[in-house]
């Protein structure tokens, strides 16, 4: 279309009335943000615990192999690119260093206690732990492999979230099994922090009396509650039926409505009502939506029901494109403030009897989110 325009006559100009793919993007963009957040996240507490930074880029390293590793499954099992499967990745990212954490663990622990060369720790920790290893990630996929089975939209919604973080997790356990300890024997060295360390070290010493502590007091709180366990599952009874409760009163639905920046509006006239009739309810409607505080452009097409894709005289449909989401920062210009918006408009009675109803596209393909308006017959 850029192409074209150059050839178009000075006073003519084009607009794309409707189009999927901003919000995709936006969307994507969005979740890689936060698949940064957590990787970085992760890094900082993986170095926290471990203080070492050869230690902690062992597990690093295994995090993005993992996940470039479940990209190979995606084409043989159907899987794209998506918000569901890029949040699984986000989940993942906290679970697939696991398994190199308890590696590392093991093989620096053998060379600060037993005083071992990396190579001998890295063999007898691989002979303690290969087992367990293992068995975390049997049991993780477990977890996360029959969600993919469960029948009807619900198992579709989803399916490629539970196999991909699953795949995710058996890819992690041969990584800690094979590139972890190579990395090990390499990387690792003796690491000692006492009270005379200086710089970095002295503060990870101090965090690490600290962290004693803490966890001293929380050993003796369990204790305490150990003795007197007929009050724990009291406890947990109250919190059983408060979660319950609470769960009864929480608002339901099927798939939470999101802003993706467009909007449907669609009216059906009585039957046998005239194109001449339908056009003029289709011109106040587009007044209506120009004045619009977040729209930025509309198409309209007489005619057609968006919903049912029916075509009668009786009906039309408009296609609002809103604004960027920077440019809408008011809760009057988000899409519920501006359904709500055109509801109120819709009402004032100035328009012919008919249904007028407004619709925001849902997250699901063939499934439509109806967050506005149905006026009956007998409005005038």
């Amino acid at each position: 279309m850029e192409q074209m325009k150059k050839t178009f006559p000075k006073d003519i100009d084009y607009k794309v009335p409707f189009e999927s793919i901003t919000v995709v993007k936006v969307s994507m963009h969005e979740v890689i943000i936060t698949l940064l957040e957590a990787l970085a996240l992760v890094a900082l507490v993986v170095f926290l615990f471990l203080q070492n930074w050869r230690a902690t880029l062992i597990p690093i390293l295994a995090i993005p192999v993992s996940i470039i590793g479940t990209f190979i499954f995606f084409i043989p099992l159907g899987f794209t690119i998506n918000t569901l499967t890029m949040f699984g990745f986000v989940l993942a990212i906290g679970i697939v260093v696991d398994d190199a954490i308890i590696v590392v663990e093991a093989v620096q622990h053998y060379i600060d206690k037993q005083g071992m060369s990396a190579k001998e720790a890295t063999y007898q920790a691989m002979k303690d732990i290969s087992g367990p290893v293992v068995a975390i990630a049997l049991i993780l996929a477990s977890v996360f492999v029959p969600v993919g089975f469960i029948p009807g939209i619900v198992g579709r919604l989803y399916q490629q979230f539970a196999i991909t973080i699953a795949i995710s997790v058996m890819i992690s356990a041969f990584v800690a099994l094979s590139l972890t300890p190579a990395l090990c024997t390499l990387l690792l060295k003796p690491m000692h922090i006492d009270e005379k360390a200086k710089g970095l070290n002295k503060f990870f010493f101090r965090f690490n009396n600290w962290f004693e502590k803490v966890t001293g007091k929380y050993s003796n709180g369990v204790k305490r509650w150990i003795a007197s366990s007929k009050l724990v599952i009291v406890l947990l009874i109250c919190i059983g039926i408060g979660t319950v409760l609470l769960f009864k009163q929480k608002p339901t639905g099927f798939i939470p409505t999101e802003d993706e920046g467009r909007v449907y509006i669609t009216y059906e006239l009585p039957e046998a009502s005239s194109t001449t009739r339908s056009i003029d309810v289709l011109d106040s409607l587009m007044k209506i939506v120009g004045e619009t505080p977040g729209v930025d452009h509309f198409a309209a097409l007489g005619g057609l029901n968006v919903v049912t894709f029916s075509t009668k005289s009786n009906g039309g449909t408009i296609f609002c494109k809103l604004k960027d989401w920077d440019e809408r920062t008011k809760p009057s210009e988000q899409v519920p403030g501006i359904i709500g918006e055109l509801q109120k408009r819709f009402c004032d009675g100035r328009h012919q009897a008919g249904q007028y109803c407004c619709y925001t596209s849902s997250s699901y393909p063939g499934y439509w989110s109806n967050c506005g308006i149905l006026l009956p017959d007998t409005a005038a």
